[in-house]
Order: C-alpha cells, then structure tokens, then sequence
C-alpha cells in the first residue's frame, strides 16, 4: 500500500478529495449562516 501512495496519480487524486471537502464545508458554513440570519430576521417561518 506506501507504494501506491507514493504514486503521483495516488496523490493528486488525494489532493482532489481534500479540496472537494473543504469546498463542502465552506458551502455547508454558507448555508448554516444564512439559515441562522433568515431565522434572527423572520424568526422559524424565514427559515
């Protein structure tokens, strides 16, 4: 298995999985603010 995650495929393909769940976790922060914003503004029906 080390020589498999030597292998620059491997790796790159390990560094697209780690970008795609940073952008997950930004979109899912996004989200979480607007909701909470909605709901301070328009209380639970603006949610």
């Amino acid at each position: 298995m080390a020589v498999i995650r030597e292998s620059p495929w491997y790796q790159e393909i390990e560094q697209c999985g780690i970008r795609i769940g940073e952008e997950r976790g930004r979109r899912e922060n996004i989200l979480s603010n607007i909701a909470m914003i909605l709901e301070v503004k328009f209380g639970n029906e603006g949610v």
